[in-house]
């Protein structure tokens, strides 16, 4: 076996992982929407469109107040 067989078998490896990871987390976005009474569609928008994004920005205001606490015990 080649290098270029082993770079060609883990590509393939990766992307039947990536294919499965997709998949499996479709079939969950599709479980939780059945729970919740939303489609598909609107439990990806709820969760990326705008719970994502919200915790983002709070985490991005914590970190910066936490930075500037570390910078007040530092002196």
């Amino acid at each position: 076996m080649t290098i270029k067989d082993i770079v060609k078998t883990g590509k393939r490896v990766k992307k039947y992982c990536m294919n499965e990871i997709f998949d499996a987390c479709v079939e969950l976005l599709h479980y939780w929407g059945d729970i919740v009474g939303l489609t598909y569609k609107e439990i990806n928008v709820w969760i990326f469109v705008i719970i994502e994004p919200i915790i983002f920005i709070v985490m991005l205001v914590w970190i910066i107040r936490l930075r500037k606490k570390i910078k007040l015990l530092k002196k």
